[in-house]
């Protein structure tokens, strides 16, 4: 029998997270400005038959773009419960369109029992004053003009979510495996080269004290 939970839906399971940068990067005019470095993180965390993935893009300390795929499994909840989840997670859905810089779509797979949701939120677009009023918002959005990956990483840690590391695909990997190899062979042929030197060099010597 399956169990009537009670869960407190993550609405719209987007889970924005929003935090100050608190401290701005300054230059001396003389010292030319370092390259900026592009990165992106992932972190997921599954609890109560919800799945939550969350990808950060950042420039430097500063995320210009975050990527959410969230996955809810119906299987687990009686009838009752399955309609509650679907009513109320269309209603929020409605409140994310129509907001520049933000896109949101939610669909339901009645065959799989599932929910899928995906967003993308491009934080130099978006409004962050009609984000503050959006339900999963979390922190203050309106005084808010970077947002620190850094402190953002924390904030997800201490939620409980699990930082996932990239992985090369196998092509990658082949690629990577193949350039080791040639590294390897030159370092071979290198030592070798070298060998046959003193070598060479040695016999040389020998011909010429005989002489």
């Amino acid at each position: 029998m399956k169990k009537n939970l009670k869960i407190i839906v993550p609405i719209v399971l987007v889970a924005i997270i929003i935090i100050s940068l608190g401290v701005s990067l300054t230059h001396k005019k003389s010292e030319p400005k370092p390259a900026p470095v592009y990165t992106h993180r992932t972190f997921v965390q599954e609890k109560n038959g919800i799945k939550i993935e969350i990808t950060l893009h950042a420039k430097d300390n500063e995320i210009y773009k975050q990527n959410s795929t969230n996955v809810v499994d119906l299987k687990r909840f009686n009838d009752a419960t399955k309609k509650s989840l679907k009513d109320q997670i269309q209603k929020a859905s409605d409140k994310y369109q129509g907001i520049d810089g933000l896109k949101e779509k939610i669909e339901i797979d009645d065959k799989n029992q599932l929910i899928l949701e995906s967003s993308q939120i491009d934080y130099r677009k978006v409004d962050k004053k009609k984000l503050q009023s959006l339900p999963g918002m979390i922190g203050d959005v309106k005084s808010t003009k970077k947002i620190s990956l850094k402190k953002t990483v924390k904030l997800l840690k201490k939620a409980g979510f699990k930082e996932v590391k990239p992985t090369k695909n196998k092509k990658e990997n082949k690629k990577s495996d193949q350039d080791k190899k040639t590294e390897d062979d030159k370092k071979k042929q290198s030592e070798a080269d070298k060998k046959k030197a003193e070598d060479d060099k040695k016999a040389q010597e020998e011909k010429d004290k005989k002489k």
